[in-house]
C-alpha cells in the first residue's frame, strides 16, 4: 500500500510536459480527430500542458483547465522545462485575458480616429466613383 501511496506521490509531483500553440487559433477536438466535436479552442501563445499523444494529435490542457485534442502540428513541445520558451527574445506581447483589444498604437483614442478616417475615405471614393 505505501509504495502505491509513493507512486502516485511520484507521479504527482514529476513536472507535466508543457507546449505553445504556434497557431492563430485552433479547434480543441473531443477525440483525436478532425471530425469529432469541438470542445473549445486554443489560440497563438497559449502555454498548455501536454496530455497525452495519438495519430498526430495531442491532448492538451488549456490555463483555464479545458481539455481537448489538437493536431499536433499546431503545437511546439518543450523539450524540458529548462527549454527556451516560445518568443523569449525580441518584442512579445502576453495576452492573459481570455479575451483583450490589441491597438497598433499606444492610443486607443487614435487608431478609433484613423479606423473612422479611413471608413470615411472608402465611402467617400465609392461615393464618387458613382457606387454605393
Amino acid at each position: 500500500m505505501s509504495s502505491l501511496l509513493l507512486l502516485l506521490t511520484l507521479a504527482a509531483a514529476a513536472p507535466r510536459p508543457e507546449a505553445v500553440v504556434v497557431r492563430a487559433v485552433e479547434n480543441m477536438y473531443s477525440a483525436p480527430s478532425a471530425d469529432k466535436d469541438v470542445v473549445s479552442q486554443a489560440t497563438l501563445g497559449q502555454v498548455v500542458i501536454a496530455l497525452e499523444r495519438k495519430a498526430g494529435f495531442v491532448k492538451i490542457e488549456t490555463p483555464d483547465r479545458y481539455q481537448g485534442w489538437l493536431p499536433a502540428a499546431a503545437l511546439l513541445e518543450y523539450p524540458g522545462p529548462r527549454a527556451r520558451r516560445y518568443a523569449s527574445t525580441g518584442e512579445a506581447l502576453e495576452v492573459v485575458s481570455l479575451m483583450a483589444n490589441v491597438y497598433r498604437d499606444t492610443s486607443t483614442t487614435s487608431a478609433r480616429r484613423s479606423a473612422i478616417s479611413e471608413r470615411y475615405r472608402l465611402m467617400r471614393e465609392s461615393t464618387s466613383s458613382g457606387t454605393q
